[in-house]
């Protein structure tokens, strides 16, 4: 069946619950225990970041910065969707939602296994509304090609106090342009199916403009949040400065990258603009760490809250003798 056909209700989970675990099931319980495992082995070393960032900044302003990563994630995933309905999916937005969030904390460890625990969530959970794994890759590049490009422009604008040579900027700015380009003309030459259906994103402008508002709104609300975090030190956070730490955190692409990216080096690219200490941009690198590390948390703690409530609001509804209230 193609995803485009892929409309058929869920199973009844309730109805078959009294067959014992289905392999899908012993997946699940597996996969949250590994889960498990691997927010013990990130929290514990890192506890004490995330203590001396509030000793520093306060709650508030560690919180503050908590949220904005947490919007953050929320956009790129909005921006996900848009791409993974394109190419086919019919995905729920809590379905989405929950995916990404296990892709940005498997992400703490390494960006490829990000995307692959999220592509690996949805042909788990909802093989029959998602597209294949290769339409996925390539719905998945329609956001990178674009986020590159957004980021190849903010690099032009910080190439001064990131002290690259403005021609290679520039170049960037352009390779980045081109590189659209080329992939809204292999969305257009490829046939809709197989791997040429996932960069279906880029085929349509008002889809491709959905995508690219999506991810602009991801980039402005993490130059927000460095922005917070560098003031919230006693940092300077000019615009230029926010952008260059920003870049050189590697936020620009896979959102989370990763704690070592987002650690204490790149707010010493502030410091040496004359924007603060290096003690300073020591206490931003670390607050940045902590508080990515708990966004992320926060993100994947609230989103599968929401869909145990979901599901037993679900299962009420059932036993009342209603239908399914998600439709």
């Amino acid at each position: 069946m193609s995803p485009r056909d892929g409309s058929k209700p869920e199973p009844d989970q309730g109805a078959g619950s009294s067959r014992g675990l289905r392999p899908r099931d012993i997946l699940g319980i597996v996969g949250g225990l590994a889960l498990i495992a691997v927010l013990v082995a990130l929290i514990v070393p890192r506890a004490d970041e995330v203590f001396d960032a509030l000793g520093r900044v306060g709650v508030g302003s560690f919180l503050a910065v908590v949220a904005l990563g947490m919007v953050a994630m929320v956009l790129r995933t909005a921006a996900w969707q848009v791409a993974i309905d394109a190419a086919g999916g019919r995905l729920r937005a809590l379905e989405a939602h929950l995916a990404s969030a296990v892709a940005y904390v498997t992400s703490l460890i390494s960006p490829y296994i990000g995307m692959a625990s999220r592509i690996a969530v949805i042909r788990n959970r909802v093989p029959e509304r998602s597209p294949s794994t290769s339409q996925q890759l390539a719905a998945e590049s329609v956001l990178i090609v674009v986020e590159a490009a957004l980021v190849a422009i903010l690099l032009l604008s910080a190439a001064w106090t990131l002290d690259i040579s403005v021609p290679l900027a520039v170049l960037a700015a352009i390779g980045g342009l081109v590189a659209v380009g080329t992939l809204v003309l292999a969305a257009r030459r490829l046939a809709p199916r197989h791997f040429g259906a996932g960069l279906a994103a880029a085929r349509e402008p008002r889809t491709l403009g959905r995508v690219t508002a999506a991810i602009a709104a991801t980039l402005a609300t993490q130059l927000a949040r460095v922005a917070l975090a560098l003031s919230a030190v006693g940092m300077e956070a000019d615009p230029f400065v926010v952008i260059a730490v920003f870049l050189a955190s590697g936020l620009g692409a896979v959102i989370p990258i990763g704690t070592a990216a987002t650690g204490a080096a790149a707010p010493l690219i502030a410091a040496s603009a004359g924007a603060g200490s290096v003690g300073d941009a020591s206490a931003a690198g670390v607050l940045m760490s902590g508080a990515l590390m708990v966004s992320t948390f926060g993100y994947l703690g609230t989103v599968a809250a929401l869909a145990k409530l979901l599901r037993r609001s679900r299962v009420a509804y059932r036993n009342g003798g209603g239908g399914d209230p998600a439709g």
